[in-house]
């Protein structure tokens, strides 16, 4: 039953964040062609560099746009389906609760990995439009960290790489859940707990960061131990406000 209703979840939100991912790797793929070298006079090549400068401006904000609309969606999915009208429905299924969560996690994570996976795509065309010497810089700093880094600093960094899309959904989604315990203006408060969770993370992970510039850590190893039991202990706080308010304190619109 898990599987149907991870399924139900990304059909219900791909049209949207697919036509996203064309249009991004569409706009890409015009930059990529713009950056082909023609024979033209000197005043036209300044006029066509500018372009060329404008364009890359406007693929940055495109990837921000896309990367946003990735978290609307994901959010706006959870939102509707859980505690609009759609949730009398919805929590009526003969489902338990945790496998309404674990799918809505699931799905909202998976469209953030494809969202993070296309952003690397197009960064990946842009990157062969590059002069020769460039990629080849490019590659050999590349190459020299990764034979340089630790294995347990490669090892850290790949698990934060795989759970964190879980640990932000599994933030918003406990905000959304605690803003829900509110008897009105639900969607501010929630809204407000994210923004007071964020200043207080950002607050600790300042102070933490300075407890450690003590450290001899020039790979930053330890702190990816920590970054890393950190990352766990948010999800299973995370996991564990959502079943609590959609097992006991669940009130719809």
């Amino acid at each position: 039953m898990l599987g149907k209703l991870w399924k139900y979840d990304c059909k219900a939100t791909w049209l949207y964040l697919v036509l996203s991912y064309v249009i991004l790797v569409g706009y890409t793929l015009i930059l990529k062609l713009t950056g082909i070298d023609l024979e033209m006079p000197f005043h036209v090549a300044g006029v066509v560099g500018l372009m060329r400068i404008f364009l890359y401006i406007g693929f940055v904000i495109v990837a921000i746009a896309v990367q946003l609309f990735t978290y609307v969606q994901v959010i706006r999915r959870f939102y509707k389906n859980m505690f609009s009208h759609e949730g009398y429905l919805t929590n009526t299924l003969p489902v338990k609760p945790w496998e309404l969560l674990v799918s809505k996690v699931l799905s909202g994570s998976f469209w953030m990995i494809a969202t993070t996976l296309v952003l690397l795509f197009c960064l990946t065309i842009l990157g062969t439009a590059l002069p020769y010497e460039a990629r080849g810089l490019l590659v050999g700093i590349f190459r020299d960290i990764w034979h340089n880094l630790p294995d347990s600093t490669i090892v850290l960094t790949a698990i934060l790489l795989i759970v964190s899309p879980f640990q932000t959904i599994l933030i918003y989604y406990a905000c959304i859940c605690v803003g829900q315990l509110f008897p009105k203006m639900r969607i501010l408060a929630a809204v407000l707990i994210y923004l007071g969770y964020s200043l207080v993370e950002g607050v600790v992970g300042s102070l933490f960061s300075a407890l450690l510039m003590d450290v001899m850590d020039p790979y930053g190893t330890v702190e990816l131990v920590f970054a890393t039991i950190y990352t766990f202990v948010t999800i299973a706080a995370g996991y564990f406000v959502c079943h609590w308010v959609l097992t006991r304190h669940l009130n719809l619109e």
